[in-house]
């Protein structure tokens, strides 16, 4: 018989298939024109033509004025030919910053219109800097600032160690350089950081070590070893199919129930989570997609809790994205990752002012009209965190869902008719590009449908799914 027709899935802009004619083409629409930078006007930039940000704020001042006095940075100040009026102004604005706990100096004489290259930058002389119970979001906004660089963490690390930007900061450095003050930060998370080419990456050390971890694989209906050889398969082709040969080192070895994987850890933390979903799956008894077991909450899902939770946001019209990040974070607890490899290549910057055009009161309308006024798509990384990245990038990743659907089959829908709505609905010149191709198959023991593929065909899915089931 026939399938059921579905209405096709309605998808926020930027999470579209790509194209029919050109299966792994990204939407091109021509991108709007980018909103122009904040002037940064302060007493650095006015003396040194270099783009960095005056010291944000004196620790226990009782006069603005009194506290330059006597001080280094006074004294710097002079020794750049700076007038009173101009000391006695930076004063005046460091009294009203919002960080009063907060002491930063970094002043290094440049010749005008000099470009610098990331290592350059954080080879910079840092005459002082001070930062006491400061929430680590507002920090990393301000160091980005200061040293005119995009910052950001490896996504995988930031997700499996738990960091929370909300973390309080000290920092106290005299006589150092800038790249001090990163490796300082990042010691707060127990992080190192890297200087590439585009700006500074914070990673977890532990993460790009190459170990080896036992795994026990769960027990298949009607068991047979090809079940297991089967997994393994599974796991070669969709985790890092490019990265198993004996030169590399990363290897698995399957004994019995045993699965022994000798590989990096974001590398194990993919499989272990493939392996928890079977295991979930199989258990399952009733499915019910409002209270499934955690493994097989995706990402998507797990934040989508989060979609409608309000929003407090100041002068929404005068925030770049670094200091709309922070802000978020302090009022909702989410965490927003920015993947400045891929944005740059579409000329944002952390500069950049927020391109909002009204002020959004949840993390829904916010989302949306970044979409939409940025043409970029955001990809969820866990109930908590999300990554905004570029569409060509969101649909070059690649994640594996497991959905369980055993009701449907209860219920009498035949596994071949749920993959065949899935394939109409999304396409099927999707699951069939060559390069790294997307695959969407039931896997028979544990009633399952198992995608691979990046994070907008997972929620069109999910979409696709319930859907199917409200028509039961």
């Amino acid at each position: 018989s026939n399938p059921p027709e579905l209405p096709p899935a309605i998808l926020p802009p930027g999470d579209e298939p790509p194209t029919v004619e050109n299966p792994s083409a990204v939407p091109t629409n021509t991108p709007p024109a980018r909103p122009p930078l904040m002037p940064r006007q302060n007493l650095v930039d006015r003396l040194f033509d270099e783009p960095s940000v005056a010291p944000q704020a004196i620790t226990e001042t009782k006069s603005p004025f009194e506290s330059l006095e006597n001080s280094d940075l006074k004294n710097l100040f002079q020794l750049a030919g700076a007038s009173s009026e101009e000391i006695s102004d930076v004063a005046n604005r460091l009294q009203d910053s919002e960080f009063a706990s907060t002491a930063c100096v970094y002043i290094e004489r440049v010749e005008p219109g000099t470009r610098r290259t990331p290592a350059e930058i954080a080879s910079s002389k840092l005459v002082r800097m001070s930062y006491r119970d400061v929430p680590a979001s507002r920090v990393l906004a301000e160091l980005s600032t200061l040293a005119n660089l995009s910052m950001t963490f490896v996504p995988e690390d930031f997700v499996a160690y738990e960091v929370d930007l909300g973390r309080p900061v000290n920092i106290d450095l005299q006589n150092a350089t800038m790249l001090d003050a990163f490796a300082n930060f990042a010691k707060t998370f127990e992080f190192d950081v890297e200087v590439t080419d585009w700006g500074i990456v914070f990673y977890h050390p532990a993460s790009r070590k190459t170990e080896s971890r036992e795994f026990r694989l769960p027990q298949f209906p009607d068991h047979s070893a090809a079940d297991h050889e089967d997994l393994v398969a599974g796991i070669k082709a969709m985790i890092e199919p490019n990265s198993w040969s004996e030169e590399s080192g990363h290897q698995i070895v399957l004994q019995g129930d045993r699965l022994t994987v000798t590989h990096q850890q974001r590398v194990l933390r993919q499989i272990a989570r493939l392996v928890d979903q079977v295991t979930a799956c199989l258990s399952l008894e009733q499915v019910d997609f409002q209270a499934l077991p955690l493994p097989l909450q995706s990402p998507a899902y797990r934040f989508s809790q989060r979609l409608n939770q309000a929003i407090e946001l100041r002068a929404v019209d005068a925030m770049t994205l670094d200091e709309f990040a922070a802000a978020i974070q302090q009022s909702t607890g989410v965490e927003f990752l920015f993947d400045w490899p891929e944005l740059a290549r579409e000329r944002w910057s952390h500069q950049v002012t927020v391109p909002l055009y009204f002020r959004p009161r949840t993390i829904d309308e916010a989302l949306t009209e970044l979409r939409c006024s940025m043409q970029v798509t955001f990809e969820f990384l866990d109930d908590r965190c999300v990554l905004m990245t570029t569409r060509s990038s969101a649909w070059g990743r690649r994640s594996i869902e497991i959905y369980p659907i055993k009701d449907l089959i209860r219920a009498g829908v035949k596994p071949e008719t749920v993959l065949t709505l899935l394939h109409q609905a999304v396409g099927k010149n999707v699951f069939n590009t060559s390069d790294r191709p997307i695959t969407c198959s039931y896997y028979a023991k544990p009633q399952a449908v198992i995608v691979y593929g990046p994070q907008p065909i997972q929620r069109q899915v999910e979409a696709i799914l319930t859907r199917l089931r409200n028509k039961q």
